[in-house]
């Protein structure tokens, strides 16, 4: 027996041995098919089985593979004197099994495979046709059989993420090690506890680390520290990482400058500082700078970068496909938690809370209002049950709670009498909520304008329960949803306890049965929604009835922090924005030139306009001592192409002869940041009749020179503009920067002069002086003839104006 026939006895023993895997009728059949298939008289009802079990049974291609390429081994090697060549061929293939055949084949394989293809070589034409037909069809096959295998684990990660996307990498096996696990938290929850990493392990670049509870600190090779708190999904790049949904902070050294952060809407890139990022999961993400200074590079929606927004210490913004917004700084900074315990079994009762049980007390006007059919029984608190109603009943709170100064926790107990479809069998509890009603003419115009929803309801497809948290943005948007099975479906009469917790970032949301606790789902999920408003409400159906028993609210609070007491105190309310107007005074006093004579001052406290002082262009208004120019519109969206509203003075003025200063007070709408955000202008040298044009300059004065604060350009550093307008058809940019934009603030002061030859334009924050910026740059010739002054709005979002004051610089001919 030569060694050729030695080794291919020993490689049938132990193909026998692996086909024991397999089912001996599901062999038989298969062994059938390859024999058709080998001798070439194999029927498509056939290849369609033999599809089929191949992309069924991993055994089933195992043994294709071996046996295919044995087959056409053996043929090749009939009275060869290198019968070794088939045992060769076998070993390869093994090898490319083990692979996956996953385009990451090593550099072994491939030159097995160039060693085999070189072998044969000098063999006969006809032998080569038969090796280059068997290693197409064989290569063919390993295609056929990556992509059956990455779409299943991508399936599988669709099943395993919801809407998360597929792992950007599967093999990081032979990634280089990048990060050391320096911290994990007691106890941490993994998603995949087979994919958990322990204390003092290495990582990979290109792993994913999915955890559900804890912390996991991760240290970088440039010593940078990254801390990750669950639920989260982050993969590990060898400077940074991409986090697809969760909370981390990194805390970044000098030499570790560089390290990014990628989030589904952008990158975030330090340049020496701690910071923050959130992605939650409605489509929004977040970074706030604790210490130092970042770059982030926002995502268009076409995928391409924009401009990079530089954030510093103390600032903060977040982004998704439709806006950037300056906010508060949020969040946790770096700090490790020693110890964390799994929340245990809701009380309902608990200490500082407000707490009522609706079977034996009435409502208390001071705590509660209603929307809809809301009414006491014997049983407790009815929501809904009129058969005509068309309004989802609601019971709110009377103050303000809001979660992001102390987490809050909402437990009630209630029963459904009516389960009969599935709109009936609904319920939810609402935080961070308006206390107003959608739009009308909506198809959510009987829900609240916005809110966090947390709802259990009955699934209208698969007819048992669901738990569903939402997040509604505005008065004119639908809800958006996510939504979690495996709860049974609600029944009538069953006393069902909800408990939700809102710490202003995470939710939790648990529903259970109050006479048998173990039926109890809790999901969980991250909102970065904050919206204007902070009550909780109840909400029932407007076509079934639900009864609540008892329902608790409470806050973590701190004892000293007296600003944030449970009671009668509202909590949580934003500033209220602006100033006393002796306050106003005062600083428009320090802005005043010297050397100046005062023209003209107008407070607007005579109700209405002096018409021998002012002209106006559209919508313009007195309203509470204020004039206010534009009107605010329902949907509450902003059109720059609308012709914009202008306060104009009836005098001309030239600034070439008689420098000009003028200075005031105003006041933006609440929606001045929403998408392309409302701006407010002041032009000089202008005439009085809106101008043409194919752009939204056509929307503006024909000429002038126009002092631009538009303030939800800042992540673009165009906040403060200054433009020339010569024709009523073109406009030019002269110069721009960004201005800092506090969340809570609406109301700036504002600087112009004006001498004919340049412009400048000064702003601050009412609130905050210390922010304040200043502007400027020369003019042309072409514009420096003289004309009216103007004070301009833009469609959809009113501004309001307060203490006007035009100075003129003192006649030195006189």
């Amino acid at each position: 027996m030569d060694v050729g026939e030695s080794r291919v006895r020993d490689m049938r023993s132990h193909d026998e041995h692996a086909d024991s895997d397999c089912d001996p009728v599901l062999l038989e059949e298969l062994d059938r098919l390859l024999a058709s298939l080998c001798d070439d008289i194999l029927t498509d009802s056939d290849r369609q089985r033999l599809n089929q079990i191949l992309g069924e049974h991993a055994a089933a291609r195992s043994y294709y593979l071996r046996n295919f390429v044995l087959h056409n081994a053996l043929a090749m090697t009939a009275g060869s004197p290198v019968g070794c060549f088939a045992a060769d061929v076998h070993l390869a293939v093994e090898r490319l099994t083990l692979e996956r055949f996953a385009g990451c084949m090593s550099a072994t394989a491939r030159n097995e495979l160039a060693s085999l293809s070189d072998r044969v070589r000098p063999w006969h034409a006809m032998v080569k046709g038969v090796i280059s037909i068997s290693a197409v069809l064989l290569i063919g096959f390993a295609w056929w059989f990556v992509q059956r295998v990455d779409q299943h684990d991508e399936r599988l990660n669709t099943v395993a993420a919801t809407d998360d996307p597929p792992a950007e990498t599967d093999f990081a096996d032979d990634q280089p090690l990048v990060a050391e696990v320096t911290y994990v938290s007691n106890p941490a929850i993994w998603q995949n506890p087979n994919g958990s990493y322990a204390f003092a392990s290495r990582i990979r670049s290109g792993h994913c680390l999915t955890i559900e509870r804890g912390q996991i600190e991760l240290t970088y090779l440039s010593g940078a520290k990254l801390l990750l708190t669950g639920p989260s999904e982050f993969l590990v790049h060898p400077t940074g990482g991409k986090l697809r949904r969760g909370e981390l902070v990194a805390r970044v050294p000098q030499a570790g400058h560089g390290f990014t952060v990628e989030t589904p809407h952008g990158k975030v890139i330090d340049l020496g500082t701690e910071f923050g990022v959130v992605v939650d999961d409605f489509g929004i993400s977040q970074v706030s700078v604790f210490e130092g200074k970042v770059e982030t590079v926002p995502a268009r929606t076409d995928g391409t970068g924009q401009d990079k927004i530089e954030l510093t210490s103390g600032r903060a913004i977040q982004w998704s496909e439709d806006a950037i917004i300056p906010i508060d700084v949020r969040g946790r900074r770096y700090q490790r938690l020693s110890e964390e315990s799994p929340a245990g079994p809701a009380e309902l009762v608990a200490t500082g809370s407000w707490n009522q049980d609706f079977r034996v007390e009435s409502l208390a006007s001071d705590r509660w209002t209603t929307l809809g059919e809301v009414s006491s029984s014997s049983r407790g608190l009815r929501l809904g049950g009129s058969t005509a109603a068309e309004q989802r009943p609601y019971l709110l709170s009377a103050q303000e709670f809001d979660p992001s100064r102390g987490a809050i926790t909402i437990v009630c107990d209630l029963r459904f009498e009516d389960a009969h479809d599935v709109e009936s069998a609904s319920f939810a509890i609402l935080t961070r909520s308006s206390d107003q009603l959608s739009k009308s003419g909506t198809l959510w115009q009987d829900m609240l304008a916005r809110s966090v929803r947390c709802r259990l309801e009955a699934n209208l497809q698969s007819g048992e329960g669901r738990l569903e948290v939402g997040t509604k943005h505005e008065a004119d948007r639908e809800l958006s949803n996510l939504s979690w099975g495996g709860f049974s479906r609600p029944q009538p009469d069953a006393l069902y306890r909800l408990e939700v917790r809102d710490d202003g970032l995470n939710v939790s949301f648990t529903v259970s049965l109050v006479e048998n606790p173990s039926v109890r789902k809790t999901i969980s999920c991250r909102s970065l929604f904050r919206g204007n408003q902070n009550f909780i409400a109840l909400e029932g159906t407007s076509s079934g009835t639900t009864v609540v028993e008892r329902l608790s609210i409470s806050q973590e609070i701190s004892p000293l922090d007296n600003d944030k007491l449970v009671g009668s105190q509202m909590i949580g309310r934003s500033p209220e924005h602006g100033v006393s107007e002796a306050d106003s005074a005062k600083q428009l006093d320090a802005l005043t030139p010297a050397d100046a004579e005062l023209v003209l001052r107008d407070s607007f406290d005579h109700g209405k306009l002096n018409s021998k002082v002012w002209t106006t262009l559209g919508d313009v208004v007195m309203l509470d001592g204020q004039v206010q120019l534009g009107l605010p519109n329902e949907e509450r969206h902003i059109d720059t192409w609308k012709a914009r509203p202008y306060l104009l003075t009836r005098e001309r003025f030239q600034p070439a002869a008689r420098p000009l200063t003028i200075l005031g007070k105003v006041t933006f709408a609440e929606n001045y940041l929403h998408g392309y955000g409302g701006s407010f202008a002041v032009m000089t040298r202008s005439d009085n009749v809106h101008g043409g044009g194919p752009g939204w300059e056509n929307s503006i004065l024909r000429r002038g020179v126009r002092f631009n604060f538009w303030p939800a350009a800042y992540g673009f550093d165009h906040s403060l503009e200054i433009h020339e307008k010569p024709s009523p058809n073109t406009i030019s940019l002269l110069v721009a920067e960004g201005f800092p934009i506090a969340p809570n603030s609406r109301s700036y002061f504002f600087q112009i002069f004006d001498d004919g030859r340049s412009a400048t334009l000064t702003y601050l924050d009412s609130q905050d002086p210390t922010l304040r910026k200043t502007i400027s740059h020369p003019t042309s010739s072409a514009s420096s003839m003289g004309g009216h002054i103007g004070f301009e709005s833009c469609w959809g979002s009113p501004v309001t104006l307060d203490d006007i004051r035009i100075f003129r610089a003192t006649d030195l001919s006189d």
